[in-house]
């Protein structure tokens, strides 16, 4: 064979190899996550029977409380715009205005699973929302109770790749806890998560 067309047929494999292999020819949008993914996360939130004025403070300092938590989950996307979460927390809460807050400082152990929404944007943006996200308490004061969280929003980066994904919250915003003993409150939280594909 002609040693010219050998080289012609080589190079020719050669690049419809890199085609192939092209980020081009990626996974986009809600299609780059999908699969199974491994996350450790973290919250804290102020908590504010009484509500909250405009700057996000609590209209009563002295009924306020805070809390933070650490979990692991599993979340699992299905490549079309809905994420399974299912996973683990523990958490310690505090006064938030000692000495006059009647509340105890303590620990307490919650599950959470249900299905959030994503979207995949421009630049790899991920933003993901909670929607009447579902709990329950296995350790602490309310060990038993089951609760609400009305909305929340995480957003953050996916990888090239869709192996990695970090997320947080984007901005402050105010969102009911309702619990099934029948309290129920506003408060504020911060949450951050990074995820990694199994």
């Amino acid at each position: 064979m002609n040693p010219r067309a050998i080289t012609g047929l080589a190079a020719a494999t050669l690049s419809l190899g890199l085609v192939a292999a092209s980020p081009a020819n990626a996974a986009t949008g809600e299609a780059l996550l999908l699969g199974e993914y491994s996350a450790t996360g973290t919250s804290s939130c102020l908590s504010a029977p009484g509500g909250f004025n405009d700057k996000f403070q609590a209209n009563v300092p002295a009924g306020s409380f805070r809390s933070s938590t650490s979990s692991e989950e599993v979340w699992i996307f299905n490549g079309a715009g809905s994420v399974e979460v299912t996973g683990t927390g523990v958490g310690t809460s505090g006064v938030a205005s000692a000495p006059s807050n009647p509340s105890t400082p303590g620990a307490s152990g919650t599950t959470n699973s249900g299905t959030r929404k994503y979207t995949v944007g421009p630049g790899h943006v991920v933003t993901v929302t909670a929607t009447n996200a579902k709990g329950a308490n296995f350790a602490g004061t309310r060990a038993g109770q089951t609760l609400v969280v009305d909305k929340y929003v995480l957003q953050g980066h996916v990888s090239r790749d869709g192996a990695t994904v970090t997320l947080a919250t984007p901005a402050p915003a105010v969102e009911t806890i309702t619990l099934s003993n029948g309290d129920s409150f506003p408060r504020i939280c911060h949450r951050s998560v990074v995820l990694l594909k199994l």
